[in-house]
């Protein structure tokens, strides 16, 4: 595929992600609490997922005959993620509730399982989204000389996207929206 095109597809996809980021991190601190050590333990969660589905995707995507399949399909899978978030965040509420009431007394227990819970709830998206930038660069069309340079430009525009959803959650999605609103405009995006 052409690296203009690859491009237009990792700017929405770094849009979807941060815009579906912003919106987790939301919903969480409402379930889990708003607390910063909360809230790290969340990040570490998406961060450590998006790290996991980029090697194991990443791997697969090299040993692929179509890795632009594969790309699409993880694409289609964040789609599925995101319009499911507000219904599984629905659903982990009150174990949230009862983990509080249950061991809130203990902060560190708290806080662990607190991240474990996290952590499966967002495995799914996570790791589909670490995969698709591997799965994207794989599918890159370029001569040996100038690949390296176009990979760097695919990581720039998948990062730039990143901010513009940042800055879109934030700014708009968010505001007019709400919270559910958003993962379903990040579930167009993605």
């Amino acid at each position: 595929m052409s690296h203009r095109v690859l491009s237009v597809f990792l700017f929405l996809s770094g849009a979807a992600a941060l815009v579906l980021e912003v919106a987790w991190f939301r919903r969480l601190a409402q379930v889990a609490g708003a607390t910063s050590v909360a809230l790290a333990a969340i990040l570490a969660a998406v961060i450590g997922g998006m790290a996991a589905g980029a090697l194991l995707f990443g791997r697969r995507a090299d040993r692929t005959r179509r890795p632009l399949r594969l790309y699409a399909t993880l694409e289609l899978g964040v789609t599925f993620a995101a319009l499911a978030s507000p219904w599984a965040f629905d659903r982990v509420g009150p174990l949230f509730t009862a983990l509080h009431r249950a061991i809130g007394h203990l902060p560190a227990l708290h806080l662990a399982a607190g991240f474990v819970v996290a952590s499966l709830l967002l495995a799914p998206a996570t790791l589909l989204l670490g995969g698709s930038l591997p799965a994207a660069a794989a599918a890159l069309a370029a001569p040996p000389e100038v690949r390296g340079r176009r990979l760097g430009v695919l990581y720039g525009v998948n990062t730039l996207g990143a901010v513009a959803g940042t800055c879109l959650a934030g700014f708009v999605l968010l505001p007019a929206l709400g919270l559910a609103g958003t993962m379903r405009a990040a579930a167009a995006l993605a």
